[in-house]
């Protein structure tokens, strides 16, 4: 009994047990629930909280702000009054500059008028002493230029007079020269022989040339005489030997004259001096006083030696020239 007991005591024991833990696990649940529900509570409280706090630091930024635009507008108040300041001081400013510069204007336009009359005066006195001046100028340029013509005329009165006095000493010692040459000449008989030779060759050479040339006529005459009527004949005849004859002289006297011409402008040119007529004199005088030891020498007429001397002259300066020019001396 005492078993059967215990155990149904046991039992109930456990029953309570069982019933108690399923109370305190409900509890717990229950409790557990409570807890969820604070914690969401909490979160929102903390949100709530984080809300104000936001709130707050806007809030205190706002005060800031308005604290700051406080200053901001006591700084502008401050700024404007020292705005105002400044723009009363630019107008007093601008009230004496103005002042000063109505009074710089009218000195200057005082001093331009002073300074116009002046200029006015000094062009008066410059046109007066420019036409001074003119007037000096011209009265010295016409007394220099009397007093240059009047030297220049004494000059040229001096220098042809010295001039004619050389001239004439220079002629007559030239005279003399020649003359005591053409005298020595003269009583030269190899001079004289090769002179009058020289011409006679010459005179020679000409009638030769003639009588070949009537030759020549002559046979071309011939030419007319064939003809059958005698007075026709004739008057061919002598028309071709005019013609041949006129027309071969008349076309070498031209070529010779052309000839003639072209050598004596060549020779006056450049050549027609002082020096080329002391060269001349001094080969005359050498041939004449010279005349039988040079033919001794050469066997050669004295007068064409002159001449070719002359051209032997002419064709050294003529070479000499030609040098100098082409190294750029003329």
């Amino acid at each position: 009994m005492n078993d059967s007991q215990i155990y149904s005591n046991d039992k109930i024991d456990l029953e309570k047990i069982l019933k108690l833990s399923e109370q305190i696990q409900t509890e717990n649940e229950e409790l557990k629930d409570q807890n969820s529900s604070l914690l969401s509570q909490i979160s929102i409280l903390k949100d709530k909280l984080q809300n104000s706090t936001d709130r707050e630091v806007k809030l205190n930024e706002k005060i800031a702000k308005m604290s700051e635009s406080d200053k901001i507008e006591q700084e502008n108040k401050r700024l404007k009054e020292i705005n105002e300041s400044l723009k009363r001081e630019k107008m007093y400013a601008k009230q004496e500059a103005e002042t000063r510069v109505s009074s710089v204007k009218r000195e200057y336009e005082a001093k331009g008028r002073e300074l116009d009359r002046r200029i006015g005066e000094a062009a008066k006195q410059s046109a007066s002493l420019k036409s001074e001046r003119q007037s000096i100028s011209e009265d010295i340029e016409q007394r220099a230029t009397a007093k240059y013509l009047d030297q220049k005329k004494e000059l040229d009165r001096k220098f042809k007079a010295q001039t004619a006095s050389y001239d004439s000493f220079l002629l007559g010692l030239l005279l003399y020269g020649v003359l005591t040459t053409v005298f020595t000449a003269v009583r030269s008989e190899a001079f004289v022989s090769d002179f009058k030779t020289f011409f006679m060759v010459i005179w020679q050479f000409i009638v030769n040339a003639f009588q070949l040339l009537l030759k020549g006529g002559q046979w071309a005459s011939q030419l007319g005489d064939k003809i059958p009527q005698p007075v026709v004949a004739t008057i061919v005849h002598y028309l071709l030997l005019i013609v041949f004859v006129g027309g071969i002289a008349i076309g070498v006297g031209f070529l010779i004259f052309l000839g003639a011409s072209k050598v004596f402008e060549f020779y006056t040119e450049d050549y027609a001096d002082t020096m080329s007529l002391a060269v001349f004199l001094i080969s005359l005088a050498v041939s004449v006083y010279f005349a039988e030891p040079i033919r001794a020498v050469i066997p050669i007429n004295l007068l064409l030696l002159l001449i070719l001397v002359h051209i032997v002259y002419v064709l050294i300066r003529w070479y000499v020239k030609g040098c100098m020019r082409s190294r750029g001396y003329y």
